[in-house]
């Protein structure tokens, strides 16, 4: 792996963890109008995953 292609790994999961925190304050908000939260705070997430093009689990 490549200087580059390391620096680019890192950025991405820097870029997931910010979405997986905006996802969170996106369940939180629908939450308190009653909304599916979970179903659509996922959908924005792996959307936002998909952009990416990239492949990094989730859990880290």
């Amino acid at each position: 792996m490549g200087i580059s292609s390391a620096i680019f790994e890192s950025d991405a999961k820097e870029v997931i963890r910010a979405v997986k925190d905006v996802s969170g304050v996106v369940q939180h908000i629908l939450r308190s109008f009653n909304f599916e939260a979970d179903f659509v705070a996922n959908a924005i997430l792996k959307n936002c995953v998909a952009q990416i093009g990239c492949v990094i689990p989730l859990d880290s």
